[in-house]
């Protein structure tokens, strides 16, 4: 909220002496200020201070700053008006529009100019409502939040597959971003295709050629992420080959033990 009541310090008073809106001497000359940080395109963060002066009650200029040492060709220390606009506001307190009149910001080293877009709100001459961001009434100004859409340099610290099969990437930023598009093939015979080793196929002429797409359309399965696939054996089938297999061992180990004892046997009778 701006307040409706406080005392316009845009413009010069000739009578009393004062200056107006001055940059270097934005706290005295100005009736409310913010700061934020916003991000150039090199992900380097600066500073901006946000200053708010009323003309005459319904409309009010802001004026953002930041020290010449951010800017290209600017002067460490000197504070620098990067962009400037003129606020509306109706007789209700409501936002009517926001117009930007100066925007010129050249952060040092990244690209030059860079547009800073500063949302105060959809106005009533916009068809918004006027009251979901800045409003003037007669209250102390007062600032609830500020967020940005900009964000520092990141590297990558995780990834994750979504069920369509996109590969994601998050950066230590917060952000994401998609890296890349897994496929999954359908065969005409899947069981025809050619083991070669690894858990890998080859498709052969009795399987025909595969057709690749997205997971989950076309019949094809969907990815679950960070799963491992569980055994696609025939457990019944394995099972009764293990008890032939040991059915196997016991009748050699019969076979051997008869054998022993006729051995036994033949050794007593020379005796």
């Amino acid at each position: 909220n701006l307040d409706a009541t406080a005392t316009p310090k845009e413009n010069a008073d000739p009578a009393t002496g004062y200056p107006g809106w001055t940059p270097t001497d934005a706290k005295n000359t100005s009736n409310f200020s913010t700061t934020m940080v916003v991000y150039d395109s090199l992900g380097k963060p600066i500073q901006l201070d946000i200053y708010f002066c009323m003309d005459s009650v319904g409309t009010w200029h802001y004026h953002a700053i930041t020290d010449g040492a951010n800017l290209t060709g600017g002067s460490a220390g000197t504070p620098t008006e990067v962009a400037t606009g003129e606020l509306q506001f109706d007789t209700e307190g409501k936002l009517v529009s926001n117009t930007t009149t100066m925007n010129n910001f050249n952060p040092i080293n990244a690209n030059n100019p860079q547009t800073l877009t500063f949302n105060f709100g959809t106005g009533t001459a916009a068809g918004g409502s006027g009251l979901d961001g800045l409003t003037q009434y007669a209250a102390s100004s007062a600032m609830s939040f500020v967020t940005q859409a900009g964000f520092a340099s990141g590297s990558l610290n995780r990834l994750s597959i979504t069920s369509d099969g996109k590969i994601t990437g998050g950066f230590t930023n917060g952000q994401s971003r998609v890296l890349g598009q897994l496929v999954l093939g359908n065969f005409k015979a899947p069981d025809q295709l050619s083991r070669v080793g690894g858990s890998l196929y080859t498709e052969t002429p009795q399987s025909g050629p595969g057709t690749l797409g997205t997971p989950a359309t076309a019949d094809r399965g969907s990815v679950i992420s960070g799963t491992l696939e569980q055994s696609n054996v025939d457990i019944a089938e394995e099972f009764i080959n293990m008890i032939a297999a040991q059915r196997t061992f016991e009748a050699n180990s019969k076979t051997l033990t008869t054998a022993d004892q006729l051995l036994g046997d033949l050794m007593a009778i020379r005796r």
